[in-house]
């Protein structure tokens, strides 16, 4: 098996930003509609949707008015963007394991469900974004995960196949995303901290070993 490309998630991945989205679109829910999201919501339907997806589901359940999505989202946004300055820093083991994928000659991919102003933030705070050759928002694509289309457009648009790829995924839907491409080679993990050097070469190496 030849792997040439590292496609990975960014959001409880690379880093810890499920916490900054969940906590401002509550703050904007509060304040503006008189409503917030629970925990439970959170892990069983809303995690990991983009945050226009979010308001399209809660206006389904009448928990929304469709007259107040766009302030709703501008709020959002602003005090995500706070967060993110406020609470991202450079993560040493992230750099390292972007360091690492470049000398070994792998193209890296990020592959997001977030909008792509909140993805370069992110990316460049934690401080992996110049190891990163390409970056797939939801709004490069017509559908985000659990559709696999960022994923399929990643190695479209880098000339490689899914047996040519490993996909670093940690919540069910991009699981499903990453499934759904057909590659085989999906690195499932917890949680950021299982994103380290040492952890990628037990999984590569376990590849190698099965093919």
């Amino acid at each position: 098996m030849v792997t040439r490309l590292i496609a990975v998630d960014l959001d409880g991945t690379l880093v810890r930003a499920k916490d900054i989205h969940y906590d401002a679109l509550n703050l904007a829910l509060q304040k503006i509609s008189d409503t917030t999201i629970n925990e439970e919501e959170h892990e069983t339907t809303f995690n990991g949707l983009p945050t226009r997806t979010k308001l399209s589901l809660l206006i389904q359940q009448g928990r929304v008015r469709q007259e107040d999505v766009s302030l709703l989202y501008e709020e959002k946004q602003r005090e995500t963007f706070r967060q993110f300055y406020l609470q991202i820093k450079l993560d040493p083991a992230i750099i390292e394991i972007g360091s690492y994928w470049k000398k070994e000659g792998f193209l890296v991919a990020c592959v997001t469900n977030a909008i792509r102003t909140s993805a370069e933030i992110m990316l460049s705070l934690c401080g992996i974004r110049p190891f990163v050759d390409l970056v797939i928002s939801n709004e490069d694509v017509v559908a985000p995960k659990p559709n696999p289309a960022g994923y399929l457009k990643a190695m479209s648009l880098l000339g490689i196949g899914p047996d040519e790829t490993i996909i670093i995924e940690d919540a069910p839907k991009g699981i499903a995303a990453a499934e759904a491409t057909r590659c085989s080679n999906v690195w499932r993990v917890r949680d950021v901290d299982e994103v380290n050097v040492e952890n990628f070469k037990q999984f590569f190496g376990n590849l190698l070993c099965k093919s």
